[in-house]
């Protein structure tokens, strides 16, 4: 049951990005070549949540002690998940759609 409040809480978030999402839930994504080593260029994933960083901040949500999501510039984040099942927050700018895999 645990995995069906996840899906519905995920949905919910991406209903209510003030920004436009180029991704949605489940959608398969690549981490491009140009992105940092952490992010594991090259790699296919899934798109399993987003965040709003700017919506966040109104919000508050602290981690640490610091802005969690200050390392990123404005626009979607979004958590995703590679194949091995690890998974990642990444700015929209580093995923590109996967095609026919």
């Amino acid at each position: 049951m645990r995995g069906g409040i996840e899906k519905i809480v995920v949905f919910f978030i991406f209903e209510t990005l003030d920004m436009v999402a180029k991704f949605t839930y489940s959608d398969a994504v690549k981490v491009k070549l140009s992105s940092d080593p952490v992010l594991k260029p090259g790699q296919l994933a899934s798109i399993v949540g987003a965040y709003d960083k700017e919506e966040l901040k109104k919000g508050g949500k602290w981690e640490g002690g610091n802005w969690f999501f200050d390392r990123f510039k404005p626009g979607v984040v979004y958590i995703i998940e590679y194949e091995d099942g690890s998974a990642e927050n990444v700015h929209e700018d580093d995923l590109e759609p996967c095609l026919g895999t």
